[in-house]
């Protein structure tokens, strides 16, 4: 670790000054926050929609990154799940920086932008269902990452006794298991 408080862009110069870094580790939530070093990055092996965010060094630039899906919005309700805040969107970003914004944030899968805009409002995405998502010739929506979403547990199969009748089974509650999410 280079220090227990340091900020990202210091973190991000630390790594560049030393020849052994090839990527650095840093809490989410916390800038100025721990900052750890790291060389031989697998990205295959890292850990999706963790607390904590990897940026590998010569990563390219954030305008290589995403697919674009032109004139679709996927806003909530539309095919897209909002991140928490997302009622305030960052006004008058480019997209550039809306995609970076992304990138920083481990549980962003997609954004949403105005429809061929150098600058505007971003919208982050936990998820995205393009299917679901309208057709809109004032928006953009870029995927950024695939986060794949819980699967439902299986069920365990139920078995009922042949001689004796099975017991009425109590009402359901309106709420289950699968009402929660995996963050």
């Amino acid at each position: 670790m280079v220090s227990n408080w340091i900020s990202l862009d210091a973190c991000k110069e630390a790594c560049l000054a030393d020849t052994e870094c090839t990527a650095i580790t840093v809490h989410s939530a916390e800038n100025p926050g721990p900052c750890w070093f790291r060389m031989n990055v697998d990205q295959s092996g890292c850990i999706q929609n963790s607390p904590y965010n990897t940026w590998l060094q010569g990563g390219g630039s954030s305008s290589d990154v995403g697919t674009l899906y032109n004139n679709l919005e996927c806003s909530p309700g539309q095919g897209g799940a909002a991140l928490i805040g997302d009622g305030a969107a960052a006004q008058q970003v480019t997209l550039e920086t809306c995609k970076e914004m992304c990138l920083a944030n481990s549980a962003c899968a997609a954004i949403s932008v105005v429809h061929d805009a150098t600058s505007g409002p971003c919208y982050l995405r936990s998820s995205v269902n393009l299917n679901a998502c309208a057709s809109s010739s004032t928006s953009d929506t870029w995927v950024i990452r695939d986060i794949a979403p819980t699967p439902a547990p299986t069920p365990a199969p139920t078995t009922t006794p042949t001689t004796t009748p099975a017991p009425t089974p109590a009402p359901t509650p309106a709420s289950s298991s699968t009402d929660f999410e995996l963050l």
